[in-house]
């Protein structure tokens, strides 16, 4: 299964819950959501959203060593042209596409970014990050444990 298969798949659940104005935070309970890191062997992710289920919002995805990460959100507000990330005193303005869903799932808005962008470096930084694209803007906060996960994602990403 292609790693765009999986995020389709994985987020398709948030479409329920894109109907919020600010985010995937409108419309899930504040409880639950954490930014968990997955190791897919060629392949690492982080994703926010609800441990154990398909409620994601936030993905950030790459080969490992590849230097390049793939952002993704659902979308909830059409079109957008450009993803902007802010996180640490960086700015990153990412050109975005939208991806069709499969069928009846959720269209995707997604853009890549070098792994050393202000803003990705930022949220390595500080375990926080804001994401905006047309009206929408949510921020995302790591917890501490979830700290360890944010740093063995750029770890993994960055070039050998």
């Amino acid at each position: 299964m292609s790693i765009r298969t999986v995020l389709t798949v994985a987020i398709a659940g948030a479409a329920l819950a894109a109907c919020g104005h600010d985010g995937l935070r409108a419309s899930l309970p504040a409880s639950g959501l954490g930014l968990f890191f997955n190791d897919q062997g060629a392949d690492v992710a982080l994703a926010y959203g609800r441990a154990g289920s398909d409620d994601v919002g936030l993905m950030l995805q790459c080969r490992k060593g590849a230097g390049t990460v793939t952002v993704s959100d659902v979308l909830r507000q059409a079109p957008a042209p450009q993803l902007v990330l802010s996180s640490g005193g960086g700015r990153s303005v990412l050109s975005a596409t939208v991806q069709p869903g499969q069928s009846a799932e959720p269209r995707i808005v997604e853009a890549d970014a070098a792994v050393d962008a202000p803003a990705l470096q930022g949220l390595r930084r500080s375990g926080r990050i804001e994401v905006a694209y047309g009206e929408v803007r949510y921020s995302v906060r790591a917890s501490a444990e979830e700290k360890a996960g944010v740093d063995r994602f750029f770890s993994a990403c960055q070039t050998a």
